[in-house]
């Protein structure tokens, strides 16, 4: 018995030097081996538990910045299965199937990290993310909406609630949350940019509203006009030239329209 504890704390001090150097691989090696060969020890050590799966969320972490969702998640996985309330290893996983395009898997990853931690801002807005990209767009601004009042400066939070609220056509609120961003990270190119975008989408929508509303006010009044013309007119000549005459006029004035709508357009990229 006495031998056993002796290599034990031989290999416990080796997985703690590697722990102490941060060499993943080389954590997750000597680590593998304690439960390979002291699985009852093993698991009684919450700090040998805690190190481990660690190793292997940071491992994770740097397939993720490759690009290697795959090696990244089954890193992931393997922290998970040694610490089932690892949170941090949860969300990471949850971003990297969001990254594979897997935004319903990813969003049961964060659920699982809101219920270990219900007040990590950031499980919130990856999920709004996730939401977001589902084109759920009230699941994604009631997400960004928590991680806010979670963080009132969490720039991202901003960011996306912006995105989401200029993707339902909610102009105002996207441009007044892009404005926020850009006073918490007045260096984010990506929010300068969006916000350019927004503005020139509502002011196209705006002058759209306001051209087809103007084209109906004229066919209107067109209509009334030659009515009252042909209700006192009898001959089929001048009838004809009345009908001649309504067209000539409704083209000129869709020309018109059109005119004022490009200028309008011309004009608003210039300011942008």
């Amino acid at each position: 018995m006495a031998k056993k504890k002796t290599e034990f704390d031989r290999r416990k001090a080796a997985f703690e030097q590697a722990c102490e150097a941060d060499e993943h691989d080389a954590v997750i090696r000597e680590g593998e081996a304690l439960i390979e060969r002291f699985p009852d020890e093993f698991q009684a050590d919450d700090d040998l538990i805690k190190l481990l799966s660690i190793a292997y969320n940071n491992r994770g972490n740097a397939y993720l910045g490759e690009g290697e969702y795959d090696t990244a998640i089954a890193d992931y996985d393997k922290a998970i299965e040694i610490n089932p309330d690892y949170a941090g290893a949860y969300g990471n996983r949850g971003i990297a199937y969001a990254n594979k395009g897997e935004h319903d898997t990813a969003i049961a990853n964060f659920d699982k990290v809101i219920v270990l931690n219900p007040d990590d801002e950031k499980a919130y807005n990856n999920r709004g993310n996730a939401y977001a990209e589902k084109e759920e767009y009230d699941n994604a601004i009631a997400d960004y909406n928590t991680a806010i009042r979670l963080k009132p400066d969490f720039a991202e939070a901003y960011f996306g609630r912006g995105n989401a609220y200029a993707d339902k056509g909610a102009y105002d609120k996207a441009i007044a949350d892009y404005d926020k961003e850009i006073a918490l990270n007045p260096d984010d190119v990506k929010t300068y940019h969006n916000r350019a975008l927004v503005i020139g989408q509502q002011a196209a929508k705006e002058t759209e509203e306001r051209l087809i509303q103007k084209a109906k006010e004229t066919e209107e009044q067109l209509k009334q006009s030659y009515e009252e013309q042909l209700t006192s007119i009898s001959n089929p000549f001048e009838i004809n030239e009345i009908y001649k005459d309504g067209i000539a006029t409704s083209e000129a004035h869709l020309e018109d329209l059109r005119k004022e709508g490009k200028e309008v357009g011309e004009n608003l990229w210039r300011k942008l």
